[in-house]
């Protein structure tokens, strides 16, 4: 069993932790404007679904639950935390609106490499609701279970959350100066945790997927502004 649970870890969670990474890496890097930016975007998303799937048979009987558990305390909580982060984001939009608005030119740019730019609000209604589930099934399910086979409850927080937050570092570099990412990089590693903790502790990830969905609602919001501004939508 123990070789088992070895072979496990080191197969299939160790490498789930860089996948979005070297994803953002290749579509947003090294693949910029091309027709491949698009492609390993896709794939991207696609393999955040198939790997855990992969696995299924071996990890079903030992993880902990999808949506069981304390569905009620976990949608309340996720509920309090979206509203606060959808507000405080917004807010802070309106208070920088003018200096925010010099990124919407790059953000419109890379919208327009991956193909989205022309389906904007459908594509940020996908991402909002559906990727947003798809990132907490992955990150908070999936590998959050798989890290604390090996490692206390504290250290798989910190190094999933870690992970979570090191492709939007990728991301948001490409928008905004290295302070600013490292401020927004972080923020996102804080949600990380609260949204890991709001599943260990409640055993559903209903609430953290809510929480989760009206942070990126917030942000392809302000995306959609920005780009406005720019005047570079099609």
């Amino acid at each position: 069993m123990n070789k088992s649970k070895n072979l496990y870890f080191y197969l299939a969670v160790v490498p789930a932790l860089v996948f979005q990474f070297v994803g953002a890496y290749f579509y947003l890097v090294a693949y910029e404007g091309t027709e491949f930016a698009q492609i390993f975007y896709t794939c991207t998303k696609l393999l955040l679904v198939i790997w855990p799937l992969i696995w299924i048979y071996w990890l079903r009987s030992r993880f902990l639950p999808f949506f069981r558990g304390d569905v009620r305390r976990s949608l309340v909580m996720g509920a309090v935390s979206g509203v606060v982060i959808f507000l405080g984001a917004g807010g802070l939009y309106f208070l920088m609106a003018d200096f925010l608005g010099s990124f919407g030119g790059k953000i419109a740019l890379a919208a327009q490499g991956l193909g989205i730019l022309e389906h904007y609000i459908l594509f940020s209604i996908f991402l909002s609701v559906g990727h947003s589930f798809i990132e907490e099934y992955y990150w908070r399910w999936f590998v959050l279970n798989g890290l604390m086979m090996k490692m206390g409850r504290s250290a798989a927080i910190v190094v999933g959350s870690l992970a979570f937050a090191s492709h939007h570092f990728i991301v948001v570099i490409q928008f905004a100066p290295l302070h600013l990412t490292i401020i927004a990089t972080a923020v996102i590693f804080l949600l990380g945790v609260y949204w890991s903790k709001l599943y260990l502790d409640t055993k559903s990830i209903a609430g953290s997927w809510l929480s989760h969905f009206m942070a990126d609602a917030i942000v392809m919001g302000i995306g959609y502004f920005l780009i406005a501004q720019s005047g570079l939508f099609a």
